[in-house]
This record gives structure tokens, sequence and C-alpha cells, in this order.
């Protein structure tokens, strides 16, 4: 990265050490990503029940860290402390002018003489600035290794392909939960209603009637979880070849040994890694979506109970 010092109207590019703040892999992380239970049981647990509706659960929780952390260690990011440690320089000649004499003294300089003394502050601040640096073969190795994704776009296109056949999947489900209710309705509507000013129908059918339909629910959860199953194994298989190119981008990078190299790399670098976290990203959220919809089916017992605790008949 660079800082930016202004004497006199001039501002001066002075060169920062880009450092690794790099920690394991990003297949690591991929494979740090909860996998989709194989049951109704396990793929609820990982849910915590509560009043308004579950939360997530550890493994969830840990994952979602693992992303962030991840997104906060991204390959040349500094830390506020790293950048202060980091400060240009200050020699005699740079404090003199950045002194009220010394600016009026640059200020009344000729154009060439101004940028003369311009470029020696920039020298004297980062000796590294203004200098040609000649690039070893083996950072041209490490260099020729730093490049975007080449399929990446086919990557983007099957994610679509993915998230657009759990939508048809999960529109047949909600489909099949809609027959449900339907059915629930009707039934409902063949509870007698009570004696009385309220006139309801008779709350301890209508319990017994809505936890009847809890298993039926809980049967079609068990339907539909497996056939979502291969759909996150086509995504983790579509993303971890843009993932595993990350780690090569990283590793290529940290292994320049050039400051200035390694600075001007930074951006291709720090965006193979984003793609990376975005890419385990997908693969967290689609098992967070089906287990969360899972986890509200099977915690309609409970809120049933919570509802009609209480009740008796007519």
């Amino acid at each position: 990265m660079k800082r930016f010092v202004v004497f006199a109207g001039l501002v001066l590019a002075i060169s920062v050490t880009v450092s690794a703040a790099v920690a394991g892999t990003y297949q690591d992380l991929l494979q740090r990503m909860p996998a989709l239970p194989a049951t109704v049981e396990a793929a609820s647990a990982m849910w915590v029940p509560a009043e308004a509706g579950p939360v997530e659960g550890t493994a969830l929780k840990a994952a979602q860290k693992a992303l962030d952390d991840a997104q906060h260690r991204l390959p040349g990011a500094q830390s506020p402390s790293a950048q202060q440690a980091q400060a240009p320089q200050m020699t005699p000649l740079v404090e003199y002018y950045a002194t009220p004499k010394g600016q009026a003294e640059l200020e009344a300089m000729p154009l060439d003489q101004k940028m003369a003394v311009a470029q020696r502050l920039a020298q004297e601040m980062n000796p590294q600035v203004g200098r040609a640096t000649a690039v070893s073969d083996g950072d041209s190795t490490q260099i020729e290794k730093i490049q975007t994704y080449p399929e990446a776009t086919a990557v983007r296109q099957k994610l679509q392909e993915l998230t657009a056949a759990q939508a048809d999947l999960d529109r047949q489900w909600r489909a099949d939960e809609e027959k449900l209710a339907a059915q629930q309705a009707a039934e409902t509507k063949r509870i007698p209603i009570c004696d009385g000013e309220a006139a309801d129908r008779d709350p301890l059918a209508m319990r017994n009637l809505a936890l009847s339909y809890v298993p039926k629910h809980i049967a079609l959860a068990r339907t539909y979880l497996p056939r979502h199953q291969p759909l996150l194994v086509q995504m983790r298989a579509a993303i971890a070849p843009e993932i595993a190119h990350a780690d090569m981008v990283v590793a290529a990078w940290s292994a320049i040994q050039a400051p200035a190299m390694r600075q001007r790399m930074a951006p291709v670098t720090q965006g193979a890694a984003s793609a990376a976290i975005v890419d385990a990203g997908h693969a967290l959220a689609f098992v967070r979506q089906v287990t969360e919809r899972i986890a509200r089916v099977t915690a309609r017992k409970a809120e049933i109970e919570r509802y009609y605790a209480g009740a008796t008949g007519c």
C-alpha cells in the first residue's frame, strides 16, 4: 500500500511494506463449513429452540466466525498498529521542509527544483521510492502464478444453476406443505363450536388436530432433505477448484521476496482470496437455509403446546 505526504502542494507517495496476514488455507476453510446432515434430527439439532424461533447452534456460529476471520486476514491486510509502525522516516531534511520556513522556501522554488527536492524527500522518507527494482528469477516465477481464476465465470454460472434448482425444490416442498395446511383447515371446519359468547371451536380438539399434522410435516422434511444433498455436493465440487487456485495464488504471493513486487501483486491476490471466502460462504448459506427450515418444522410441536397450554374441551 502507499501513504501520501504533502509538501507545498506536492503529494509524495511513500511506499509501505505489505505484510502477509494469512493463517491456514482456503481449502481448510471450506472443510470447516458444515455438511448437510443426513437426518431430520441431526439437521434440527444444528439450531437451538427458542420462543421467537430457532437460533443458530455452535457449528453454524463457528463456521460463520471462520468466514469472518478469514475476511479480516486477507493477504496484504494491515492492522492500524502495523501501519503506525511503518510511518515515513522523519530525517532532518524532511523535518526542515515540514516547518513553515521550509514550506515557504519550497513554495518559492521553480518547478523543476521543487520536483527534485520532492524526489529527494520521498527517497529519504522511504529509500525504496524512486529506485528501480530488479525482479529476481524466483520472484518472476511466483508472479506468473498470480492471476484471476480462468474459470471464474463458469463457477458463477454453475452456482446460479444450483441456486435455481434449490429454489425449484423449495417451491415443491412449500406446495406439499400447503396441501397439508389445506387438509388441516378442512378438518378444522368439522370441529364443533363450543356454546357461549366466544363461540370458538373446541380448543382441545384444535390442539390435538394441530399436533396430528406435525408428524406429516416432519415426514415431508424427511423426503426433501436427501433431495438437497446432491445440490450441495455439486456446489462444493464447483467451487473447490477456485478455492484451490486461491491457495496457490496466496502461496505464490507469500513467496515473493521483493516488497515492491508483493505490493504490486497484492490486489490480485486479495481478489482471489475474497472469491474463495465468498465460495465457502455459499456452502454455509445452503446448509443454513435447509437446516433452519427443518428446525422450524420440528419446533412446531412445542409451539402448538405453548399456544394451547391449559386447553380444555367444550
